[in-house]
């Protein structure tokens, strides 16, 4: 967690249909280009997109992804996904990635454009750094789309919960930070999640917690654009 790049984009094959509850979306299987166009853009009060969010440790390559439905990319939906994927530490030892980055690198939106989201990476003692080196999280996307997204093809029904996708993508993780990796740790040829995991213990100054809520404090997400 010394260095991790973050950033977004639209999913490549996942559309939503309508919400279903507080917390969850009906999404549909999309074939063909993005329908509702360029990711940073709001979309009219009323239309929603399925986004996601990638955050990619570069000294492990370990790296989370987490999907979430909304009118486009804002300050706040963006941390709440950082939020979501780094708070906490239940995960279990399969998926290890937690807590405060000592160093955020991230394209410049949505970040940029939102003060009030700078001001609280920095209360949090987040160096953030604007970045245009961002192959680690774009890499991170394509992978979701070809090996993740296309797969949910093989299902009969062309229609899925946003729950279960966030289900699947779990499970998908694990399976894809176990597998061997080209690093080495204490001479033996480790896992991301092995290594991350190693990496993490011999640091002289402790992981910090994610707080927990902290994006519910900025304000409202597009009001600055």
């Amino acid at each position: 967690m010394q260095v991790v790049q973050v950033g977004s984009s639209s999913s490549a094959h996942l559309v939503a249909v309508r919400q279903v509850s507080e917390d969850d979306w009906l999404l549909r299987l999309h074939t063909g280009p993005a329908p509702l166009g360029y990711k940073n853009r709001p979309l009219d009060p009323g239309r929603s997109k399925v986004l996601l969010v990638a955050a990619w440790d570069m000294c492990t390559g370990h790296y989370l992804v987490h999907y979430y439905v909304d009118r486009g990319e804002s300050a706040r939906s963006f941390l709440g996904a950082l939020e979501a994927m780094l708070s906490g530490e239940g995960r279990g030892a399969r998926l290890p990635m937690y807590g405060c980055p000592d160093d955020l690198w991230s394209a410049r939106e949505p970040l940029a454009s939102s003060p009030a989201a700078i001001k609280l990476l920095s209360r949090m003692d987040v160096a953030l750094e604007f970045s245009t080196r961002m192959g680690g999280a774009k890499r991170v996307w394509r992978t979701l789309w070809s090996r993740f997204e296309r797969v949910l093809f093989l299902r009969e029904e062309k229609r899925i919960l946003l729950s279960e996708v966030r289900e699947r993508l779990v499970v998908y993780l694990e399976t894809e930070m176990a597998r061997p990796a080209r690093i080495h740790v204490a001479g033996r040829r480790a896992s991301r999640a092995e290594a991350w995991a190693a990496l993490s213990r011999a640091r002289t100054v402790p992981i910090r917690r994610w707080p927990d809520g902290a994006a519910a404090t900025l304000s409202e997400p597009f009001a600055n654009r």
